[in-house]
């Protein structure tokens, strides 16, 4: 049996839309502190486990070229990237079936864009 679920993400990291299908989000936590980052680096729950997940940017009045880059991740368990500084980051308990995490050159490396994204998964 295949599954699809979405989600919608706006430009201050809040979960604003989804499928019933995800069941949760939160934020990224910073593997040293395991504290939660605090922006740009997302973890999500879902009802089935995901073989793949799409994300987009939605398009905004404040977009450059600058705007952070989407990268995704299915099945998150452990440290899966690290920030600008060198500092891991992983998903928390629960929120382990897919991650998303918007790369910029400013601040530590991790950002959203600034109209937010949609996410995709597939399973």
């Amino acid at each position: 049996m295949s599954h699809a679920a979405f989600a919608r993400v706006d430009g201050f990291g809040n979960l604003i839309s989804h499928s019933p299908e995800v069941l949760g989000m939160a934020n990224c936590l910073d593997s040293s502190t395991q504290r939660p980052r605090t922006f740009g680096a997302y973890c999500f729950k879902l009802n089935f486990t995901p073989t793949s997940v799409i994300a987009s940017p939605i398009a905004h009045p404040n977009d450059n070229e600058f705007a952070p880059i989407l990268y995704t991740a299915a099945n998150v368990t452990g440290q899966f990237t690290k920030d600008k500084n060198g500092r891991g980051v992983e998903c928390p308990a629960g929120f382990q079936h897919a991650a998303v995490v918007g790369r910029s050159g400013a601040g530590d490396g991790i950002s959203v864009p600034p109209g937010g994204f949609f996410v995709t998964f597939f399973g």
